[in-house]
This record gives C-alpha cells, structure tokens and sequence, in this order.
C-alpha cells in the first residue's frame, strides 16, 4: 500500500487516507466562498504523485524501513526534494476534458505548488513559470498500478467536472457590478489565494494532526459558544460604575455597538474619542454579531506588538471566570525564517482560535506574502468578524490593496469589518477612486450619539510648533514647570534616539524619568507600564510625586494611561489626537489637561517619509485653521480638522498607494496592486517573446510577493535576556525537542524585539548576539547588550529609527 508518511515511531498513514482526509477539510474550508468543490478536488490531487514507485521507495528509505543494501533502497538524502509529486496532479488537471480553461488555470497552480508557494502566471520578464511547469512529460507507468487505478476511480466520481463549473458560474457572478477592470482582477487573485490558503491549512492540518494529535491540538470543529462569551462580557460591563459624564458616554458607546450588532454584515466604522472604551465596546458588537450571522472567528488587527499583550489579557481576564480563556490566541510575530524544517511546521499556527489578537503586520503577510506560512492563516479570515484597532497606522503603500481585501473579505468571504479608530482615515473619500472603501451610513456604528465630541474634550491644546530652534532643553523646561506644579508629564518623540536623549537630559537636571520604546521586549514594557500606573495612582491621591514618562509612539495606541500633561513632538495630526488621549483620559481632574505640540531641531526624521509628510500636512492644516479662526485657540480633537488632515495627507500621496516597486531583476517600474491584477506590462512582454498564448490570468504572485514589504524595513526577532527571557535562553540552547523549542519560542514573544540588519550585524562584531544551536535561525541577546532602562544600547551606533 502506498503511504504518505512515516511518524518517528513507525506509523505509516495511507497515501489514500491523507488525499481525502485533505479534500475534506480543504472543501470545509473552501465552502465559506461557496468554491468547495475546487477545495475537494485540490485536497484529491495535490500529492497524487506520491503514488510514484520512487517516491514510495524515498519514502521507506528515509524512515529506515529500507536499508542500504535493499534493492528498492533509495539515498533519502541524495533524493531530497528531487522528486516532484506535486506537478503529477496537476497534469491530471490539465487533462480533464470539458474543464474550463479558467478553472484548469487556477486547480493546476494551487495543486503544483503546495510545498513552495504561489508562483507566477508570468513574470516580468514575459517567461511563464507555471505553462513551463506543466510542460514537463511525466508518465505515470511508475506508479503502483492496481492502487492508481482504484484512486483514479475515486477521482473520476469526485472530480465532478459540471459542479465545479457550476459553483465557478455562481461565484463570479458576483463580479458583475464591480466596474474597474483591475480591481475585478485583483479580487480574483484573492480568490485564488483563498484557495490555495485551504489547501495548505487543510495539508499540514491533517498530516499534523496524525504525527502527534497529542501534542498538538489545532482543530476547533464546533461553532464557537458565542453566547457562553457574550455572558461573560455582560457580567464584566456590570462592574463599571459610572462617575462623570465621560463614563455616561462610554456604556451610550458600548449599548449602540450592542444594538448595531444586529445589522447584516458588511464594513463598519467605529469612530470613537481616545479613552472611549473602544476595545470592550468593539468586542461587544463583534460577539452579538458572530452570534446572529454565524461566524466562526473574531479577530483584533492591532497595530503594534507593544499593545497586543495588554488587549489580549484584558479579553482573557473576562473569560477567565467561565474558563474560556483558552479560547483567546495571542499572535504577535515570528522568531524564526520560514524554512522547511519540523520545528517550524509546528510552528505554523493556522489562527484556528474563536478570537485572535494579531498585528497588521500578520495580517497583511497573510494576503501578500509569499511562502506557506503566512499565506496558510488566510482562509481563516473567512466568515468572521474583524476589527481593526487605530486603523489609521495603515501604511500609504498598502491603500489600494488593503481596500480591495477588505472588499474581498466582506463581499466574498462573508465576514464583516469594523474600522475602529478616534482618527479615522477617510478610506472611502472619492479621492481614492476607484479604489475608495463603499460604507453604507448605516453601519457608522457610533454616529448619533449627541454631544460625544465635547464630552470627551478634555485637554486644552498649546501649540509651540511655530517656534523656530525649539530644542531639548524647552521640552525639558516645561517638564519642570509642570512638574514643580505638581503635574505628571509624558513626552512622545518620534524617534528613539530622542527620547534617549530626553532621558539623559532630564535624568541631569531633574529625576530619572520612566522610558519606554520598542528597543524593550514586551514583558519590560510591561513591567515599566505597571509602575507607571501605580506611581500615578499614588499621585492622584496625593501620595506620591508627580510621574515624568519618556515615550516614543508606542505609547499613544491602546495604552491606558492619564497624565496631567502631554508634550508631543510635531508628527501627524492622527498621532497628536492620540497623545492626547494619555492625558486626563477619565476626565477626571478639575481643569482641562494640557497637551503641548512642539517641534525640536535635534530630531531627524529626513529619512523617515511617513512621519515627514504627515508633519508637513499637519503644519498646512494648523495654518488654515489660524487663517478660518483667528481669535480661537487650536483645538486639535475636532472631526473636522482630522478629516481635512486625511484629506490632504491621502491627495497628496495617492501616488504611492499602489505600492510602486522597481524589478531590479527585470530593469521594470510597476506596482504590486498591477502585478497582482492585470499584470500588463508582463503580459505585454508575453506577448513579444512567445509563440504560444499566454494564459488567461496573468498574475505574478510570486515576483509581488518578493517585493511585499508590510513595514518598510524588514526585521528579525531576538530574544533578550530580561528576568525569565534568561531562563528561556538556556533551554533553547540546549533543547533537541521540536515540541518544548515550540512551546518556548511561545512563551519567548515576551522576551524578544525585532532587529534591523544594521543592528544584527553591530551585534554580531561586538559578540553580543548569538545562534541558540547551529542553523536553528532562533538568535538571542547577551546581557551585555540589554540595558535596565533603554533596553537594546548601541553605545557606537546610536538608534535613530521608527518602529513598534
């Protein structure tokens, strides 16, 4: 009998028992677009050449069941890699008579592929990877005959050639009204993401699952108990009591989340003042909404890694009581490279949870990476509630197609949307056209709710951005004053070699102040936010002195905090709104916070683009509020000036939200939404170079997906010595179990921050960054190169970088 596999202790699972157990699921997967039959026939054929005598042979070789002086023994290691058993179904694909030209096209790339990632229709240089692919003779005479044919038998009853034409027919009948011949395109492309999304989940899912079902649980085949949960909540609103107005507001936010839940799906916006009660108010609508549509997941897209952690044992907390907390993932980002190796095949978390917390981050690399580890997550998006918190740090490059995917995920993969921000970007202006998000005013989920603006206006503006050669020691100046006033204060730069800087010079002059930044592993920030609140409780009751925090942007999403002050380095108007939701944030002092707007000549920004414009845009957008009021102070926190910062920011810069790239490969300019649409310049090039036709999707996944970066810079996590980190460490060290390395790599996202090149090559020189084992790709930090309060310090390469 041909088998798929070996397990370490003998098992064999049947090469028949794994191709249906994959169209099983692959088709559950794929029914949430109603395509279930491409996912069933995907599953059927996708290691159908594993029938192949010398695969069979490379099989029994490599687990030991052939030794080396059998005669059917064949060199595993030799071997490795060298027998292609995934092309063989794919010609099956080719072959099938009456089959659609379109549906052959996207069967043959998701079934050839499965191992290495989506490759291109055609690539830049007009040469066809995929017709190449198939172009291949491969005869099936080694295959075992007599089980060929019982299978071919199977598949010639479940290769249903009239139902998947049929469910094709239905499913792009949904295209119709979609004008744009490229957006059109582009969804298809997702379409087939989708699916090959389906098909690997549903591969490494059950071959998983046989190996060590034990040890590795990943299957939630029951509906998630939504109403168990939604109890829960209920029960924890209960316990808050209502102090000011500001607490009146927030259950008026959280009871219309409440009652919109009951609105049909689609995207939602969620507009909320900082300090809002966001979070809770959000889960709220997203629970009662999956419960009355029947959705299998609810996902939190958070912008940061710093604030996942906080978000996620806030939800857990809830659910603790009913023992639902397992119900919550925590995914923050990956420590180690995608590599074909058995620690990170287990390592492939598939977001197959009731909630998951992630970034944006793993989410985009879900929809535009390359691979299979990001793009197996995908299908998972399908029927679900996602919310996405501070929706405004979505990068420029990625507009147009994260408009798209959000279009995709709503109209095709019946899951809903919930942009959730108190700065909302204005997405679905006609200054986006075509490409602008469609929002009913239906689904504006807080609109209507009388006098919330100034409720929740609870700071007073003080705007010294105008003054010219403003330096550190003004910042440090106004640090004083209000501190010898009584008032805690936080700074928020921009860069972290700022706020080091800020640091020392207060440190010199005053008192050491707190420091936060992402050079800090999470559980480091964790602890210094801890004691951040503690002090400033301990000041609000007048039993401590005041709290001076120095902070770069890390602080401003999600991060509950209330200073009597905030001083903000001149950035967008979206981040100055933000910071000034960590000052009086309940409202509760007797006079309006003071949030101060400076702008310092020792910080450098020239090369960080993003923060640049938003800052040339935010000083035109004071201008014109001076000019229209004249006599009125600036008040940042108003609707209008937040739309026009957005307005302007995105006409300025619509340029960029294709995601323009140069193929240096190639000497070609063009732009990932095109690559991943029409594709017409490659199509074009096709056209002058080959004499056969090209195909009639022309999609360069690969090639795009070479060139998706979801941050502008590319990074790796380091694990750092920090209290358990160092324990952590040793284990890693010395582990030989792909299972503890997993469930430590788990535990180490506490532990770890993410490195620049330019840093993991600075470290390396000085010795302080080292391999836990040879080629293992997990690297840690010596504590020689980790700092009480700075975290990472390069002493000779200072930081003067922007990220979370």
């Amino acid at each position: 009998m041909s088998i798929a596999r070996f397990t370490e202790d003998g098992r064999e699972q049947l090469l028949q028992d794994h191709l249906f157990s994959v169209a099983n699921l692959a088709k559950r997967y794929a029914e949430k677009i109603g395509l279930g039959s491409f996912g069933e026939v995907s599953g059927l054929l996708h290691d159908y050449g594993k029938y192949d005598l010398r695969f069979q042979r490379y099989l029994n070789s490599a687990s030991g069941k052939y030794k080396y002086c059998d005669a059917d023994y064949l060199d595993p290691v030799a071997n490795k890699g060298k027998i292609d058993h995934s092309t063989p179904g794919a010609l099956y694909l080719k072959n099938v008579n009456g089959l659609h030209q379109n549906i052959k096209e996207i069967l043959t790339l998701i079934t050839a592929v499965h191992h290495g990632g989506l490759i291109d229709f055609i690539s830049p240089d007009g040469t066809m990877p995929l017709s190449k692919r198939l172009e291949k003779s491969m005869s099936t005479d080694g295959f075992q005959k007599a089980e060929k044919d019982k299978f071919d038998f199977e598949l010639s009853r479940r290769v249903n050639v009239e139902k998947l034409q049929q469910e094709y027919k239905e499913y792009i009948k949904k295209f119709k009204n979609i004008e744009n011949n490229n957006i059109r395109l582009f969804l298809m492309g997702l379409t087939i993401k989708f699916l090959y999304s389906c098909l690997i989940d549903a591969d490494r899912t059950d071959s998983t699952a046989f190996e060590d079902s034990d040890k590795y649980s990943i299957l939630y085949d029951n509906q998630p108990n939504w109403e168990q949960m939604i109890q829960a909540l209920e029960k924890h609103l209960t316990r808050f009591k209502v102090r000011n107005d500001i607490d009146l507001y927030r259950r008026k936010i959280s009871d219309q989340c409440q009652e919109k839940a009951g609105l049909p799906g689609g995207i939602f916006r969620l507009n909320v003042p900082t300090g809002g009660g966001k979070t809770l108010a959000s889960l709220r609508f997203a629970l009662e909404h999956a419960k009355k549509n029947n959705l299998d997941h609810i996902f939190y897209i958070i912008p940061y890694t710093s604030i996942i952690d906080q978000n996620a044992e806030d939800v857990r907390a809830i659910f603790k009581e009913y023992g639902l907390e397992d119900l919550v993932l925590e995914h923050h980002s990956n420590l180690t490279d995608e590599k074909n190796t058995e620690i990170n095949n287990i390592l492939m978390d598939n977001w197959n949870a009731p909630i998951v917390f992630t970034t944006m981050v793993q989410f985009l690399e879900a929809l535009f990476a390359g691979g299979t580890r990001s793009p197996r997550r995908f299908h998972q998006l399908g029927k679900s509630v996602i919310i996405f918190d501070e929706i405004q740090t979505i990068g420029i490059k990625n507009i147009f197609m994260y408009n798209a995917a959000i279009q995709y995920l709503t109209e095709f993969a019946g899951s809903s949307v919930v942009l959730c921000t108190a700065t909302q970007p204005v997405l679905d202006n006609e200054i986006l056209a075509p490409h602008q998000l469609k929002i009913s005013e239906h689904n504006d989920i807080s609109a209507g709710i009388p006098e919330m603006d100034q409720v929740f206006e609870r700071v007073k503006t003080i705007d010294k951005s105008g003054i010219l050669n403003w330096s550190h020691s003004d910042t440090v100046e106004i640090i004083m004053n209000e501190f010898k006033n009584g008032n805690s204060v936080l700074t928020i730069t921009n860069t972290k070699n700022a706020a080091k800087e800020l640091v020392e010079l207060i440190s010199s002059k005053l008192t050491m102040p707190y420091h936060l930044s992402t050079s800090m592993c999470a559980r480091h920030r964790k602890e210094i936010l801890k004691k951040i609140r503690e002090d400033l409780v301990k000041h609000q009751k007048k039993e401590g002195p005041p709290v001076i925090c120095v902070s770069t942007q890390l602080i401003e999403a999600g991060v509950d905090v209330d200073f009597d002050a905030v001083i903000r380095h001149l950035a967008g108007v979206d981040s100055i709104v933000q910071a000034a939701g960590r000052c009086n944030r309940s409202g509760l002092r007797e006079e309006l916070g003071r949030l101060y707007v400076v702008d310092p000549i020792e910080e450098k920004i020239a090369k960080l683009e993003d923060i640049r414009r938003g800052r040339e845009v935010t000083k035109r957008v004071f201008s014109d509020f001076y000019e229209q009021n004249p006599n009125k102070d600036l008040q940042i926190i108003n609707p209008i000036v937040i739309q026009n910062y957005f307005t302007q920011y995105y006409f300025n810069r619509k340029s960029q939200m294709d995601y323009p790239v140069f193929l240096g490969k190639y000497e070609v300019s063009d732009n990932l939404f095109r690559l991943l649409s029409s594709n017409e310049i490659s199509r074009c090039q096709a056209n002058r170079i080959n004499s056969t036709s090209a195909p009639y999707f022309a999609y360069a996944f690969q090639t795009a997906a070479n060139e998706f970066k979801a941050i502008d810079a590319l990074t790796q996590g380091v694990i750092v010595p920090y209290l358990e980190g160092k324990e952590i460490i040793n284990r890693l060290c010395a582990s030989k179990n792909p299972y503890e390395i997993s469930a430590l790599l788990k535990e180490a996202q506490q532990y770890s921050i993410n490195l620049f090149d330019y840093q993991i090559k600075e470290l390396f020189k000085n010795q302080y960054l080292h391999e836990t084992q040879i080629k293992s790709g997990i690297f840690y930090l010596s504590e020689e190169g980790y700092d009480d309060t700075y975290g990472l310090y390069l002493n000779d390469h200072p930081e003067n970088v922007y990220i979370f």
